[in-house]
């Protein structure tokens, strides 16, 4: 093996090193261009090396003594000019291969400038790909009855939303733990205001208040609403929904925290 074949075969061990260091944040088509592109650089090279080689060859008999002629279309060459005829048509090849070596590597930087844009661009996509600009993402975690516990995502908040049949009801991380540990007491407060008599509790939670309430004729009932309010943002619910929702808010913060890296945009 020759010093120009080791010299060769290091150069393309060297081109492929760095092409795949790069390659991750190209795109499939950029890529596919970058490496048909890379294959070809590589051939170019190998037949430029030859032709530099083969040039060194002919200029060195060109100095060399001796004399015979050659007859071709007519007309009839010596030696000397057979090997000038050589020399030229080598030099000529060589500036072809270098010229499409230039027109090569120009190619290739433009392909790096772009893959590196669309790698990096958060706004500019190819244009078989959409870019995400905004989104609600809502993730019904607990259902009982007609009320529904949500997280509703979108790419600046994260909010615990208490729903009804037609109520919507949003609150903080700290407000629904909050709401948590009230509805937790259900129980307690059915045992504490059963009875004949129309009676109610009312207790603050966080930016809300939740009202536990018994009707001789509708029986016990539970409903979360803001505090301050008139009351006409509330959400109702029986004692097991109250139950069931308070579970599911005392875990609020982990909620919060798992749909914020399952849904990361």
């Amino acid at each position: 093996m020759n010093r120009l074949t080791i010299l060769l075969a290091v150069l393309c061990v060297a081109v492929a090193f760095q092409w795949a260091m790069g390659a991750e944040e190209m795109t499939p088509e950029v890529k596919r261009a970058t490496l048909s592109l890379k294959i070809q650089q590589q051939n170019i090279q190998k037949l430029l090396a030859e032709e530099k080689a083969n040039l060194a060859l002919f200029k060195a008999a060109r100095i060399t003594p001796g004399h015979s002629s050659h007859s071709g279309a007519g007309y009839t060459f010596d030696s000397q000019e057979m090997k000038e005829l050589q020399i030229l048509d080598a030099e000529q090849r060589i500036a072809g291969y270098e010229a499409k070596l230039a027109e090569i590597a120009k190619k290739l930087s433009e392909l790096e400038s772009s893959g590196n844009a669309s790698g990096k661009s958060a706004t500019k996509a190819r244009p078989d790909e959409f870019v995400v600009e905004e989104f609600e993402f809502v993730w019904t975690v607990a259902k009982s009855g007609d009320v529904k516990l949500r997280v509703e995502k979108t790419r600046d908040t994260s909010l615990l939303v208490l729903t009804g049949k037609m109520e919507r009801l949003s609150m903080t991380i700290a407000t629904a733990e909050a709401v948590a540990a009230v509805l937790a007491k259900a129980d307690a407060y059915y045992e504490t205001l059963r009875g004949e008599e129309e009676k109610r509790e009312s207790l603050e939670a966080g930016d809300c208040r939740v009202i536990f309430s018994n009707h001789p004729k509708y029986g016990f009932a539970v409903s979360v609403a803001e505090k301050g309010g008139l009351g006409l943002v509330s959400v109702s619910m029986t004692r097991q929904d109250a139950i069931t929702m308070a579970v599911y808010l005392a875990k609020a913060r982990r909620l919060v925290e798992f749909i914020n890296r399952k849904v990361a945009l």
